[in-house]
């Protein structure tokens, strides 16, 4: 058997085999000798580009320190075509601004303006009404430079003055806003889901445990004439809003799915829901397909087709259509047009419609992540997990918890060009994801503050273009990433690669290796072969072709092996490999 399919035999005896690229990603499926050339049995960190493997990009900060634990960000699709870039965390509700470069709290409804100007130190304003003003609630001033000062009233406002925890950093002049900012009450195992609704023009979101909440532009409320309402997901369908999975009244109803009057988010009559189902996995998610809404149930327990019936007497109407499959959590279904990725308790499978699932689809990666013994995803905390689809490489991350960690730390990238999977380890435990978009960019010249304080870079996504960004939710830092495909760094964290080719067995015969050939680039990449199966590594050279690919050879000494495998490592650089081919020969029979 050929070592691998583009060989060049020697009149020495030698023989020259090639592998012409790596881009068959992740399979774990079979063992590393029966992968195909292009597959690897390990990687952590790499991506495909170009046709080359190479190192990942990273992310940066962006905005300031928020308050509660992040979890999504969404982008707000106004009906003026303006897009608001919005935040939701456990505890309260941020809203973009691109002039600050920052995070900003919302309104929560209750608000007035500054009646007598504040100054420096100052830890009271006098306002124009303290109606609806609560202590211990948190509360935000405009200051003069644009900026907000976000503190909590401290004591029952009295009169016109309003007592606040922190000092005045700058001054606050008559006419400036003062508003109670959203508390929410959010807790880590329950998702956030939101979207826009086009017709209200507002924003809608769910926590599960608040009422579902709608923001118009100025403020955060719960949604009109829907009483005590919560819910697991929302979804849009048929010029309706429709909550899934709700608690209406402190009463469960987790195979619910309730609808607004036709077009009408601020109208919910009393019998517009369907119960679909009375016993068994409570509904997670929904996502359209078609001319359907699917909803999936919890964990494996079934896929649903809703219908919109439009008779006189029945709206919608749902249809059990798969058993066996659903879904791990409310953000973890990713709707791709014409078929759904979905994210499952135990595998990652494709669905298409009708009454079957793909599969195969995430058989590479099932032992990688899903095997009871080797399998990396911590079945205490999987449904934490979430997916998202970057668009710009066309790819879609499954991100979830290693075992060990309770919030993400790890993620699997699907890239649909070349139908491969590759592993990605992030440098921080995320609670959640989203998107950003910071409408027209900022020029460099109206940046505030030094340059060593700004923490943009140079070839941000956000500060450059208009292009919509992914946007990573640090659970410890509390503080917001953009993904911004150009970043070195996680955020300042360097980011070690390593990348395995398949094992190469010759059969019955030992070989002996002469040299390595590749076209690589990259700073202090270690090259290291293994002779039993990567049980062990034996470093054969580090290499720095620098930040250009160039043919790099490594022939420092011969050895003779049975199964033979590649490793290229390292941390940071510029890291890249297209092909690599190594001299051999037969050396003898081990029977």
């Amino acid at each position: 058997m050929p070592l691998a399919q583009e060989r060049f035999q020697l009149d020495t005896g030698w023989t020259y085999s090639t592998v012409r690229s790596l881009l068959g990603g992740l399979n774990t499926a079979l063992t590393p000798s029966q992968l195909a050339e292009e597959q690897t049995p390990a990687a952590n960190n790499v991506v495909i580009r170009q046709g080359r493997l190479e190192i990942d990009t990273g992310y940066a900060a962006i905005g300031n320190s928020i308050v509660g634990t992040p979890r999504r960000t969404f982008l707000f699709e106004r009906n003026s075509g303006s897009i608001e870039t919005v935040l939701v965390t456990n505890t309260r509700f941020y809203e973009w601004s691109t002039t600050n470069a920052d995070w900003e709290l919302v309104s929560n409804g209750t608000s007035t303006t500054v009646a007598v100007g504040a100054v420096t130190t100052d830890l009271t304003v006098d306002v124009a009404d303290i109606t609806g003003f609560t202590d211990g609630e948190p509360i935000a001033i405009r200051l003069d430079d644009g900026t907000l000062h976000e503190t909590t009233i401290d004591g029952s406002p009295a009169g016109a003055t309003i007592t606040i925890d922190d000092a005045f950093p700058s001054a606050a002049g008559i006419g400036n806003a003062v508003f109670e900012s959203v508390t929410l009450t959010g807790t880590d195992p329950e998702h956030v889901t939101g979207l826009t609704v086009p017709w209200e023009d507002w924003f809608v979101f769910t926590n599960n445990n608040d009422n579902v909440q709608r923001f118009d532009g100025t403020d955060v409320v719960d949604v009109p004439g829907l009483t005590a309402t919560t819910c697991k997901a929302l979804a849009l369908f048929a010029n309706r809003l429709l909550l899934i999975g709700t608690t209406e009244s402190g009463t469960a109803k987790p195979y619910r799915v309730r609808y607004c009057a036709l077009g009408n988010a601020q109208s919910w009559p009393s019998d517009n829901f369907d119960d679909t189902f009375t016993s068994g996995a409570p509904l997670i998610a929904a996502a359209p397909l078609g001319p359907y809404m699917i909803l999936y149930r919890r964990n494996g327990g079934g896929i649903v087709r809703y219908e919109d019936v439009g008779s006189v007497t029945t709206t919608f109407q749902p249809k059990p259509v798969v058993a066996g499959h659903g879904a791990l959590s409310p953000n973890s279904v990713i709707s791709l047009h014409d078929r759904h990725l979905v994210f499952d308790s135990d595998g990652i499978y494709e669905y298409t419609g009708g009454f079957t699932t793909n599969t195969a689809f995430g058989a590479r990666i099932q032992r990688h992540l899903f095997d009871p013994n080797v399998g990396d995803i911590s079945p205490q905390n999987a449904s934490r997990s979430f997916a998202f689809h970057e668009s710009t490489y066309d790819e879609v991350f499954f991100c979830y918890p290693a075992k060990g960690s309770t919030w993400p730390n790890r993620a699997v990238r699907y890239q649909r060009m070349t139908n491969s999977f590759l592993p990605r380890s992030w440098s921080h435990t995320l609670s959640g994801f989203g998107f950003f978009k910071a409408e027209g960019g900022t020029a460099w010249d109206d940046m505030t503050g030094t340059w060593d304080a700004n923490t943009d870079t140079w070839d941000s996504q956000a500060i450059s273009t208009t292009n919509a960004t992914i946007v990573l939710c640090g659970s410890s830092a509390l503080v917001t990433y953009e993904y911004d495909l150009a970043s070195a760094d996680d955020a300042g964290l360097s980011i070690s690669f390593s990348v395995e080719s398949k094992s190469f067995v010759q059969g019955h015969k030992e070989i002996r290796v002469d040299r390595l050939d590749q076209f690589i680039r990259g700073t202090s990449v270690t090259l290291e072969y293994s002779l039993d199966q990567g049980a062990t590594w034996t470093t054969w050279a580090t290499m720095s072709p620098g930040a250009s690919f160039d043919e790099v050879t490594v022939a420092n000494s011969q050895f003779i092996a049975r199964d033979l495998r590649w490793r290229w490592s390292g941390t940071g650089g510029t890291f890249g490999l297209e092909w690599f081919g190594f001299l051999h020969r037969e050396e003898r029979s081990i029977l």
